[in-house]
């Protein structure tokens, strides 16, 4: 089953939605936690690292999905490899990152703002607040 959690983390539980990953292409990022095991210390602290960065998960325009372990290939075309997956979709929907660790929101960032389109972004955004 697909979770979605806004950019703003704020509200756990996950709210359950069915998702297409298509509607976010070109318009969202998106993070795609999947696991066997919502109790997973690894989950947990994935969750806990997002929370403290929503206002940089909201400026890079980044979605997070949850989905469980055993549909993750219904939800994007690719096989889990352990019990915990971190995985970031690009605006052009391909995979951009994937691992099985945890992720430091710095990392995140760094990897987005590396990234053509977002370097366009901060650019465009700089022309704007001149």
């Amino acid at each position: 089953m697909l979770r979605t959690l806004p950019a703003v983390l704020g509200l756990l539980p996950f709210m359950t939605m069915a998702q297409d990953l298509d509607q976010y292409k070109w318009n969202k990022r998106v993070v795609i936690l999947s696991t066997a095991d919502l109790a997973l210390p690894i989950y947990q602290r994935q969750l806990e690292t997002l929370e403290m960065g929503t206002v940089g998960l909201e400026d890079r325009k980044i979605k997070i999905l949850t989905v469980d372990m055993d549909e993750l290939e219904e939800v994007y075309p690719i096989t889990p490899r352990s019990d915990f997956e971190f995985i970031l979709i690009g605006l052009d929907g391909r995979i951009k990152f994937r691992t099985d660790k945890l992720v430091a929101l710095k990392h995140l960032f760094d990897i987005i703002d590396g990234m053509p389109m977002r370097r366009s972004e901060i650019t465009d955004k700089r022309k704007t607040n001149r």
